[in-house]
């Protein structure tokens, strides 16, 4: 196994993500792997200090915010 899947393997073991950048304005990587995480069952937390609520769930400010600590952080580039 190469080190880069190595690496993916350890973070798609994790149980609690963060994901930073959700957006309620249009469609971006965040949404979709927020998205796909929880499909998969994750323990998934919206990142975004805009809004309050993504996809029905509670959406924090920032990492600091979230009631208990993820596992891991996901964010994506926003093209602009």
């Amino acid at each position: 196994m190469s080190k880069v899947d190595s690496l993916v393997q350890d973070f798609l073991a994790q149980k609690k993500i963060a994901i930073v950048g959700v957006s309620d304005k249009r469609e971006t990587g965040c949404n979709e792997a927020y998205k796909r995480f929880k499909e998969s069952g994750y323990t998934v937390y919206g990142v975004n200090p805009r809004i309050t609520n993504f996809k029905g769930d509670p959406c924090y400010p920032d990492l600091k915010s979230i009631p208990e600590k993820p596992d891991a952080v996901s964010s994506f580039p926003i093209p602009r």
